[in-house]
């Protein structure tokens, strides 16, 4: 109700109430009776209007409030849409991605298999939570083979390092091996030992790679008997 309005209604009232009193005294009432249930009237008119502008009241708040929830609802309603749409977009993306792997590539354990690992797992009656549990099992299974694949990775790369570092030390003994040639044929040269030329070199290169035969025996050598007493 308009506050103009119920602030002149009791103002109102009065002088309702005082032009009553004017008209009988005036003598335009017909009796004391029709008077009297005239101002029984009134008040109940009197307060049936308080009773309306309470419940009013009442209703206004109660109106309020469900104003409230009515927005709140709306809003929770489109921030559903919006996240239905964000998971249609998501859901359109994967669909579209181009895998390298096929399907049956990348295909969960068949459920037999499930079963027989998982046994517990397996026997969910629900199936949004039975998928959920294939997939936490999916999950862990292909950890564990990520894990074996990176240690031998790992033990692939070590040996590889291993072998590259046995290489360089092959090769730096040949350097060092034909070093020590070298210097052996300028000392054969120099003292005259074992000939000279290509086939001592040949000859030692051999020496050193295991495959010379067996220098020959050396001859007897006759040492003269020194007589007794001499």
């Amino acid at each position: 109700m308009d506050l103009a309005v119920e602030e002149s209604a009791p103002l109102a009232m009065g002088s309702f109430f005082d032009a009553l009193l004017q008209a009988r005294r005036d003598g335009h009432l017909l009796g004391q009776q029709a008077f009297s249930s005239g101002g029984c009237k009134l008040l109940e008119l009197k307060a049936s209007h308080r009773r309306l502008c309470e419940s009013t009241d009442e209703l206004r708040l109660a109106a309020s409030s469900e104003c409230r929830a009515l927005d709140q609802s709306s809003l929770q309603l489109q921030n559903l849409y919006f996240e239905r749409q964000h998971y249609e977009k998501e859901i359109a993306t994967c669909r579209g991605w181009a895998s390298a792997f096929s399907d049956e590539q990348i295909a969960l354990v068949s459920e037999e298999e499930f079963a027989a690992l998982e046994g517990k797992l397996a026997e969910e009656a629900d199936p949004h939570q039975r998928m959920l549990n294939r997939l936490n099992h999916e999950v862990a299974f292909r950890g564990e083979h990520v894990k074996r694949l990176d240690a031998v990775k790992a033990q692939r790369d070590a040996l590889a390092a291993d072998v590259a570092q046995k290489r360089s030390t092959v090769a730096g003994l040949e350097a060092e091996i034909g070093k020590l040639l070298a210097a052996a044929q300028a000392v054969q040269q120099q003292y005259g030992i074992g000939g000279s030329g290509p086939a001592a070199g040949e000859s030692l290169q051999q020496q050193a790679d295991g495959d010379a035969p067996p220098p020959p025996p050396a001859p007897p050598v006759d040492v003269p008997m020194q007589e007794a007493g001499a």
